[in-house]
């Protein structure tokens, strides 16, 4: 039962000391890769140069639109 637990310590402060020790070089490894691929996707553009972008606006005021219909309600009076 002793050696149980103390196995289960032992191997919980391993990892927890080798997570310290490792992780800080595994996440700059990724964020390497993540800015190598993120440099690789967007074009190379000069020093001042502007571009503009435009993207189709979605009117939601079209007819036809899948919202509904408004339906008014009146209020029943309670009767007890």
């Amino acid at each position: 039962m002793i050696k149980t637990i103390l196995l289960i310590l032992i191997i919980y402060y391993s990892l927890r000391f080798l997570t310290r020790l490792f992780a800080p070089m595994l996440l700059k490894t990724v964020i390497k890769k993540a800015q190598k691929n993120r440099s690789q996707q967007e074009p190379q553009r000069q020093e001042g140069e502007v571009t503009i972008e435009k993207t189709k606006k979605n009117n939601s005021n079209q007819k036809g639109s899948k919202l509904g219909e408004y339906v008014d309600f009146e209020e029943l009076e309670d009767h007890k």
